[in-house]
C-alpha cells in the first residue's frame, strides 16, 4: 500500500479518471448550452419584426420583444463563446495529461524508458537553467524595447519583446527592418544576443540533457528491443516461464551457471532457450563491467585521480630531496675525512648508495600499486553500485508482490 500512494503514477491514473468524469460533465453542459443558444436563436427568428404588405409598421411592443430577443441572443452567443473557450482548453490539457501515461508503459522496456528517466534525472539541472536563461532572455528583452520600442511595433512593450526574442532564437528574425535606423547599435544588440542566447545557453541545455541521456543509454545497453520483446512473446507460448527458472536456479550452490547445469535443473527446458538466456545473462554482465559514466562523473573521477597522483607524486618527490641533501652530506664528509679535516666522523656503509636505489625502485613500485588499487577501488565502486541497484529493484518486487 505505501509503494501504491508514494508512486508519482498512482496520482496520474486517478486525475486521469477524474478529469475523464468532469469531461462527460462538461460535454452535458456543452449540450445544454447548445440547446439555449439554438432556442434564442429560433426566438430571434420567431420575433423578427414584418411589415405588412400595406405598409404598416409593426407595434411598439413587438419591436421591444424583438429587440429584448436580439439582447438576450447576443448574450448567450458570449457566453457560449466564452464556455467554449475554456471547454477546449481543459480537452487540450486532459489530451497532455493523457499522454504523460505513455511514459508509464515505457518503464517495461528499458530502451523506451531512456527519455523518462534522462528528463527525471535531469529536472533539477534543468529547473536552475532555467532560472538563468530567463533572467538573460529578460535583460535581452528590455534592451530590445529601449533600443526598438519607439520605431517597431513587435518590441513596444515587454511582453511583446519577449515574444519576439524567442522567435529570433527560432530563427525568425527581419534584419533589414531591425537595423533600419541605428545599424551599429543594432548589431550589436544581435550579435551579443545570438551569441549568449543561442549558442551558448541552448547548446548548455543540450549539454546538460545529453549528459544523463549518455549515462541512461550506456545502463540500458544490454537490454531488450521492442522488437526482440516482441518476437519474445511469441516464443513464449512455448518456453518456460521466468518464474519456474527463478524458482529452479535459486537453491543452486554454484557460483557460475551454464546451459548444462540450467537444463539439468529445468529438464523440460529447450536448449535453444538455455543458450538464449546465458546469453543474455552475459552481455548483461559485460555490459555492467563496462558501464559507461557520465560526462559529470568521468570529470569528477579524473579530478579525483589527478588529485591523488599530485600527492603521490609530491611525496616521491620530498623523499627524492632528502635522498640528495644525504648523498650531498656524505660526499662532503668523505671530502673532509680524505683531507684530514675535522673530528672523526662516522662513514656509512658501503652498500647504501644501493640500498637507496632499492628504497626508490621500491616507492616508483608503490606508486604503481597505489595507481592499480585506485583504478581497482573505483571498478568495485561501480560493482558494488549496481549490485546495490539490483538488491534494491529486488526489494521493490518483493514489495510489490506483497501489495
Amino acid at each position: 500500500m505505501a509503494t501504491y500512494t508514494s508512486s508519482m503514477w498512482t496520482y496520474v491514473d486517478w486525475m486521469a479518471v477524474f478529469c475523464g468524469g468532469l469531461c462527460i460533465l462538461l460535454w452535458y453542459v456543452y449540450l445544454g448550452k447548445l440547446d439555449d443558444f439554438k432556442q434564442a436563436a429560433m426566438d430571434v427568428a420567431i420575433k423578427r419584426p414584418i411589415v405588412d404588405d400595406d405598409g404598416t409598421l409593426p407595434s411598439d411592443s413587438v419591436l421591444k420583444e424583438y429587440d429584448e430577443a436580439v439582447t438576450f441572443l447576443n448574450g448567450e452567443t458570449g457566453a457560449f463563446a466564452d464556455y467554449l473557450q475554456w471547454f477546449r482548453f481543459f480537452l487540450s490539457g486532459y489530451n497532455l495529461m493523457l499522454m504523460t501515461r505513455f511514459f508509464k508503459a515505457f518503464e517495461s522496456q528499458p530502451q523506451l524508458a531512456i527519455i523518462k528517466h534522462s528528463v527525471m534525472e535531469c529536472l533539477p539541472d534543468l529547473f536552475h537553467f532555467g532560472i538563468v536563461f530567463i533572467t538573460l532572455l529578460t535583460a535581452f528583452a528590455a534592451a530590445s524595447v529601449y533600443l526598438f520600442g519607439h520605431r517597431l511595433a513587435e518590441f513596444s512593450t515587454a511582453g511583446l519583446a519577449m515574444e519576439r526574442c524567442l522567435l529570433i532564437l527560432f530563427g525568425v528574425l527581419d534584419y533589414d527592418k531591425l537595423t533600419g535606423e541605428h545599424p551599429n547599435t543594432s548589431i550589436f544588440w544581435l550579435l551579443t544576443f545570438i551569441t549568449l542566447m543561442n549558442l551558448v545557453m541552448l547548446n548548455m541545455c543540450l549539454a546538460i540533457i545529453m549528459d544523463v541521456y549518455g549515462g541512461q543509454k550506456a545502463a540500458a545497453a544490454a537490454s531488450e528491443s521492442i522488437f526482440e520483446q516482441l518476437w519474445g512473446l511469441r516464443q513464449k507460448r512455448v518456453d518456460v516461464s521466468s518464474q519456474k527458472i527463478l524458482n529452479a536456479v535459486e537453491p543452486l550452490e554454484v557460483e557460475l551457471i551454464n546451459k548444462d547445469i540450467l537444463m539439468e535443473a529445468i529438464p523440460e527446458m529447450r536448449l535453444k532457450q538455455a543458450r538464449e538466456i546465458i546469453d543474455i545473462m552475459e552481455r548483461i554482465e559485460v555490459n555492467s563491467d563496462n558501464q559507461g559514466l557520465t560526462w559529470t562523473d568521468s570529470t569528477k573521477l579524473v579530478s579525483a585521480i589527478k588529485r591523488s597522483v599530485a600527492r603521490i607524486a609530491q611525496q616521491v618527490d620530498q623523499v627524492t630531496k632528502s635522498q640528495q641533501v644525504t648523498k650531498s652530506t656524505q660526499e662532503r664528509l668523505m671530502e673532509r675525512l680524505a683531507r684530514g679535516i675535522g673530528a672523526p666522523v662516522h662513514v656509512l656503509h658501503p652498500n647504501a648508495d644501493a640500498r637507496l636505489r632499492k628504497v626508490e625502485t621500491r616507492l616508483t613500485t608503490l606508486e604503481e600499486i597505489l595507481n592499480e588499487s585506485m583504478n581497482y577501488s573505483v571498478y568495485k565502486g561501480k560493482l558494488l553500485r549496481d549490485r546495490f541497484q539490483a538488491i534494491e529493484e529486488q526489494l521493490r518486487n518483493n514489495r510489490r508482490n506483497r501489495n
